[in-house]
């Protein structure tokens, strides 16, 4: 009976694994107290153009953001529109559907940067070394970049008219707040022995 217990329990913790893969598929990192940064697993394009060289993007705030890639990659899009039919990283991102989502945009300045600084984590995505391109635009004729070569890294600001990569990213907070911090800290366990149950309380 006991060998059959074990066995129902691997196979219940391979299936869960199993599933817990194909839902948590898109590589991520901890991005902050409350928030988790998703980015594509590859390369959307082997090498494009920023856009806008010796144009300041004036568009909504500019593209000057650099914690949240959104506003700049909205920014970028609402002045480029579609560019004469060549693409560009935050059209990209802006029009990317993939995995279920549809909410990816390029990321920001600090956001490139702390995938970069957690690249351990993230299974050497970036190996061989390339550039990526960030939504930061530093002027009219730069735009910020990261070029990853594991283990190190280095972010720069390059010409707009540069060939670089990109990948999308996108955010989710979790749910986890100073609310439900209070409620769990209010929760009292209490183990009875006599019946062999845990009983929990508020």
């Amino acid at each position: 009976m006991k060998r059959k217990l074990i066995y129902y329990l691997i196979t219940l913790f391979s299936i869960y694994s199993e599933t817990g893969y194909t839902q948590n598929y898109i590589p991520h990192v901890f991005y902050g107290e409350d928030t988790i940064l998703y980015f594509s697993p590859f390369d959307l394009v082997d090498s494009v153009t920023w856009g806008t060289y010796g144009v300041d993007i004036t568009a909504g705030n500019g593209a000057l953001d650099k914690y949240y890639g959104l506003p700049n990659t909205e920014a970028i899009v609402e002045q480029l529109g579609d560019n004469g039919g060549v693409p560009y990283p935050a059209m990209i991102c802006d029009t990317l559907t993939a995995y279920g989502y549809n909410d990816w945009y390029l990321p920001s300045m600090w956001e490139i940067d702390n995938i970069a600084y957690k690249q351990d984590s993230i299974i050497s995505l970036y190996r061989p070394s390339y550039i990526y391109w960030s939504s930061y635009e530093t002027d009219s004729i730069f735009a910020y970049s990261m070029y990853f070569y594991y283990p190190e890294w280095m972010g720069s600001d390059i010409p707009k008219f540069g060939q670089c990569k990109c990948r999308c990213v996108r955010r989710e907070y979790t749910t986890h707040t100073s609310e439900t911090e209070n409620l769990i800290k209010e929760l009292k366990i209490i183990p009875d022995i006599t019946k062999n149950e845990i009983n929990i309380r508020i």
